[in-house]
């Protein structure tokens, strides 16, 4: 005999209400703060975390002291793979979150996509970053996104293949008040054979699901969403003046390889073939995150010029 079905169970619900979510891995500046001790910071996971993710990300057990006295019981990791699937970031002052960068606040940047576990398992989950270890981050994911384009020609996006994260050599930053970080950087090596994901992870990626999850921080509103609550909280923004948005130099935006069949255009046509609208559409897709900035920096490149052609030039 089954058990009888509770009502929630067999409804089907049109919409669907509860804040996106996923068990967070937070980036730990200093290795002080762990018991035991370590020489560099780097991702820690709470065991709480864990449980929802279902299993335990490769490292050792530790407890995270906080500036209050208590501490979290966390897995303490050497190195993170991921494969990042998408991102949003966010400048932080007095426990809120602004919509632009204010005096004295601090960019907190989170990152979700897949993790490995320590048995082979993988599963959704976001890495916090603060401070200026988020420009880190993005300089090591560049450094990836581009290795990832040369070995296989520009045929797969950087998501498709893990990310090898790792402790970088701790550095003491800030203008005023220095303080003690751990950047993050990529470990430089990709075999894509191995690397790859596979396709049933692929196939399973929630699109729509991390599309909403980037757009609930383009306002403002209260900080604290996944993150070790008072812990690395030192100012290291002190001369942060704009978003650590990646970059792409033009040449390489012009000759970026089109991820995808189109219309129009075959997989593999270089961006600068492609006309103003459909650089455009390509800006916005969330999937293709490389070719959507080198497709940026093609269609500002083309506006700048069209406006220096406009302006009327001084006769004297």
């Amino acid at each position: 005999m089954t058990q009888q079905q509770k009502p929630w169970e067999r409804r089907t619900f049109d919409r669907r209400n509860d804040m996106i979510s996923y068990p967070f891995i937070q980036w730990i500046n200093r290795g002080s703060t762990l018991n035991p001790r370590s020489e560099r910071g780097g991702p820690a996971m709470p065991l709480s975390e864990a449980a929802v993710l279902g299993f335990n990300i490769p490292g050792q057990v530790v407890n995270i002291h906080h500036k209050s006295g208590e501490t979290t019981e966390a897995i303490f990791a050497q190195s993170l793979r991921m494969a990042v699937l998408g991102q949003r970031f966010t400048w932080v002052k007095d426990g809120n979150r602004l919509p632009a960068y204010d005096h004295g606040a601090r960019s907190k940047l989170q990152v979700v996509g897949y993790v490995a576990g320590s048995d082979g398992q993988i599963g959704l989950a976001m890495l916090t970053l603060k401070g200026l270890v988020t420009k880190a981050f993005n300089e090591a994911h560049r450094r990836f996104a581009r290795a990832v384009r040369k070995a296989t020609n520009g045929r797969a996006p950087s998501y498709a293949f893990w990310m090898e994260m790792e402790p970088g050599e701790p550095t003491m930053v800030g203008q005023h008040e220095q303080s003690l970080i751990t950047p993050l950087t990529w470990a430089g090596e990709l075999a894509p054979e191995t690397a790859y994901i596979g396709d049933a992870a692929i196939d399973a990626i929630p699109w729509e699901e991390i599309d909403a999850w980037q757009g609930t921080w383009e306002t403002s509103g209260p900080n604290g969403e996944g993150e070790i609550p008072d812990v690395d909280e030192a100012d290291d923004d002190a001369t942060a003046t704009s978003r650590p948005i990646p970059t792409i130099d033009l040449e390489t935006a012009q000759t970026f390889p089109l991820p995808f069949e189109a219309k129009a255009q075959p997989q593999g046509t270089a961006l600068n073939k492609l006309g103003d609208t459909e650089l455009a559409k390509l800006c916005n897709m969330q999937r293709y995150p490389d070719a959507a900035e080198a497709a940026r920096v093609v269609l500002t490149h083309r506006v700048q010029q069209r406006r220096a052609e406009q302006t009327p030039r001084s006769p004297f």
